[in-house]
């Protein structure tokens, strides 16, 4: 299954977890049974005016991903991963 993770910029696994899911820099997209990353996207909609949540849902879906893992999702975000029938998980960073 493809999992996408929000990334504050390129590095793979590597990469540092964006707690915004709309306006994060980089999804990693990487399939679980292997581990392997399947794709480093920058987000187009990061700058968009509005819409960020829902612009990032549909690149995700359209890339294949079945769920998003992220530090938050708005209420806009989260409408339209569950209305594209994607998982959503939440990370904090420890204190």
């Amino acid at each position: 299954m493809l999992i996408a993770f929000t990334a504050a910029g390129k590095g793979g696994l590597k990469a540092e977890v964006d707690p915004r899911f709309g306006r994060a820099a980089c999804f990693v997209i990487v399939e679980t049974e292997s581990g392997e990353v399947m794709a480093e996207l920058e987000n187009p909609a990061v700058r968009a005016d509005h819409g960020a949540g829902p612009q990032a849902a549909s690149l995700l879906a359209e890339r294949g991903a079945r769920g998003v893992v992220s530090g938050d999702f708005g209420p806009k975000a989260k409408a339209a991963l569950e209305g594209l029938g994607l998982g959503m998980w939440r990370i904090t960073k420890p204190a």
